[in-house]
């Protein structure tokens, strides 16, 4: 109980989306066009909660993405 214990006010009575997220930095997430629906939907809630993000599927990739087509995510990204 006490490893968890500081987790426990964020485990309680409100929802994620109920939270205020003190992240400020902007965020990019990016998946592969094949991948799993739970992967799909935990990084849709990601980019739904955090108000500077932003998100990118890299279709006909698999796990490994080829960097021609990473790179120009990554480009617009810090260009932006």
């Amino acid at each position: 109980m006490r490893t968890t214990s500081a987790t426990f006010p964020f485990n309680r009575s409100r929802s994620a989306a109920d939270r205020s997220w003190p992240v400020r930095i902007r965020i990019v997430t990016s998946l592969v066009g094949k991948s799993p629906a739970s992967m799909r939907n935990g990084v849709k809630a990601l980019v739904e909660l955090l108000p500077h993000a932003q998100h990118e599927t890299l279709a006909g990739q698999t796990h490994i993405v080829k960097p021609p087509v990473l790179a120009p995510v990554l480009a617009a990204f810090f260009a932006a």
